[in-house]
Protein backbone atom coordinates (compact mmCIF):
# COMPACT_ATOMS: atom_id res chain seq x y z
CA UNK A 1 0.00 0.00 0.00
CA UNK A 2 2.80 2.28 1.04
CA UNK A 3 5.28 1.35 -1.66
CA UNK A 4 5.40 4.92 -3.55
CA UNK A 5 4.25 3.26 -6.49
CA UNK A 6 1.51 5.84 -8.17
CA UNK A 7 0.07 3.10 -10.61
CA UNK A 8 -0.11 0.66 -7.60
CA UNK A 9 -1.91 2.98 -5.79
CA UNK A 10 -4.45 3.49 -8.67
CA UNK A 11 -4.72 -0.06 -9.45
CA UNK A 12 -5.60 -0.81 -5.92
CA UNK A 13 -8.05 2.09 -6.03
CA UNK A 14 -9.92 0.90 -8.98
CA UNK A 15 -9.90 -2.91 -7.89
CA UNK A 16 -11.47 -1.98 -4.39
CA UNK A 17 -13.77 -0.27 -6.03
CA UNK A 18 -14.74 -3.27 -8.34
CA UNK A 19 -15.10 -4.95 -5.70
CA UNK A 20 -17.36 -3.32 -3.82
CA UNK A 21 -19.62 -2.18 -6.76
CA UNK A 22 -19.92 -6.44 -7.25
CA UNK A 23 -20.46 -7.22 -3.63
CA UNK A 24 -23.57 -7.82 -1.91
CA UNK A 25 -22.85 -5.58 0.69
CA UNK A 26 -22.32 -2.44 -1.43
CA UNK A 27 -22.78 -0.01 1.93
CA UNK A 28 -20.33 -1.82 4.10
CA UNK A 29 -17.51 -2.47 1.46
CA UNK A 30 -17.80 1.51 0.68
CA UNK A 31 -18.02 2.27 4.52
CA UNK A 32 -14.78 0.38 4.59
CA UNK A 33 -13.02 1.80 1.74
CA UNK A 34 -13.64 5.31 2.89
CA UNK A 35 -12.27 4.27 6.70
CA UNK A 36 -9.27 2.92 4.93
CA UNK A 37 -8.85 6.45 2.41
CA UNK A 38 -8.76 8.28 6.61
CA UNK A 39 -6.66 5.89 7.40
CA UNK A 40 -3.79 6.07 5.01
CA UNK A 41 -4.25 9.79 4.71
CA UNK A 42 -3.83 9.91 8.63
CA UNK A 43 -1.04 7.30 8.64
CA UNK A 44 0.99 8.04 5.68
CA UNK A 45 4.72 9.53 5.86
CA UNK A 46 5.39 12.85 4.59
CA UNK A 47 7.11 12.26 2.04
CA UNK A 48 4.52 9.51 0.53
CA UNK A 49 1.82 12.15 0.49
CA UNK A 50 3.45 14.81 -1.13
CA UNK A 51 4.29 11.77 -4.24
CA UNK A 52 0.71 11.32 -4.41
CA UNK A 53 0.09 14.93 -4.21
CA UNK A 54 2.05 15.09 -7.28
CA UNK A 55 0.70 12.74 -8.79
CA UNK A 56 -2.85 13.69 -8.12
CA UNK A 57 -2.57 17.54 -9.14
CA UNK A 58 -0.96 15.88 -12.66
CA UNK A 59 2.62 16.69 -11.81
CA UNK A 60 4.19 13.82 -13.34
CA UNK A 61 7.50 12.99 -13.73
CA UNK A 62 8.82 12.08 -16.98
CA UNK A 63 9.03 8.06 -16.32
CA UNK A 64 5.31 8.14 -15.48
CA UNK A 65 4.08 10.84 -18.51
CA UNK A 66 6.40 7.78 -21.03
CA UNK A 67 4.34 5.02 -19.18
CA UNK A 68 0.86 6.61 -20.32
CA UNK A 69 2.34 7.72 -23.44
CA UNK A 70 3.40 4.04 -23.78
CA UNK A 71 -0.34 3.06 -22.12
CA UNK A 72 -1.86 5.06 -24.86
CA UNK A 73 0.26 4.04 -28.05
CA UNK A 74 -0.83 -0.09 -27.15
CA UNK A 75 -4.32 0.62 -26.53
CA UNK A 76 -4.72 2.57 -30.07
CA UNK A 77 -2.69 -0.77 -31.00
CA UNK A 78 -5.29 -2.97 -29.54
CA UNK A 79 -8.30 -1.01 -31.20
CA UNK A 80 -6.73 -2.01 -34.46
CA UNK A 81 -6.14 -5.75 -33.72
CA UNK A 82 -8.68 -6.69 -31.13
CA UNK A 83 -8.19 -10.13 -31.01
CA UNK A 84 -5.17 -11.47 -31.30
CA UNK A 85 -3.01 -8.06 -30.71
CA UNK A 86 0.51 -7.63 -31.82
CA UNK A 87 2.90 -9.77 -29.49
CA UNK A 88 5.39 -8.57 -27.25
CA UNK A 89 7.68 -7.86 -30.21
CA UNK A 90 5.16 -5.38 -32.26
CA UNK A 91 5.55 -1.87 -30.04
CA UNK A 92 9.23 -2.21 -29.79
CA UNK A 93 9.11 -1.89 -33.79
CA UNK A 94 9.90 2.14 -33.87
CA UNK A 95 8.04 2.02 -37.19
CA UNK A 96 4.98 0.38 -35.31
CA UNK A 97 4.93 2.62 -31.99
CA UNK A 98 5.22 5.95 -34.43
CA UNK A 99 2.29 4.92 -36.12
CA UNK A 100 -0.10 4.36 -32.86
CA UNK A 101 2.08 6.89 -30.57
CA UNK A 102 -1.01 9.11 -29.32
CA UNK A 103 2.21 11.67 -28.60
CA UNK A 104 5.52 12.46 -28.82
CA UNK A 105 7.44 10.59 -25.27
CA UNK A 106 9.10 13.22 -23.17
CA UNK A 107 12.99 12.64 -22.49
CA UNK A 108 14.74 11.40 -20.12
Amino acid sequence: MLTYSRGGLVGLGVVLTAITIRSRHKLLGGALLVGAAFLVIALAPGAWMARMDRFIQGDLDQTANQRLVAWGTAWRFSKDYPLMGGGFNVLPNPNVFLRYEPRPLPAI
